[in-house]
């Protein structure tokens, strides 16, 4: 894997050398709602986490490498916070 970001709620980004098609994706289950979308050498899980009160691993292995993704917990209300402040 190239590089792999989960700064922004809503969104895991990885990114590969090559399509990620043989890469197996899994992640710890929380509540949250997973869509997977594959674009070119990018994998993104987009997500919805309603609680926002755990925080949750998505787990990458390719051939034999592995990885760990951690999506902190407080992403969610920092979001929803800042969502809520902005004008109308």
């Amino acid at each position: 894997m190239r590089s792999k970001e989960a700064t922004k709620y809503g969104q895991v980004k990885l990114t590969f050398n090559q399509p990620p098609g043989g890469a197996n994706v899994s992640f710890d289950s929380v509540g949250q709602v997973v869509v997977f979308e594959n674009d070119k050498d990018t994998l993104r899980l987009w997500y919805h986490h309603p609680m926002q009160d755990s925080a949750w691993r998505v787990y990458v292995q390719r051939d034999t490498s592995a990885d760990t993704v951690l999506v902190k917990a407080a992403f969610g209300q920092v979001f929803w916070r800042a969502q809520s402040s902005r004008p109308s």
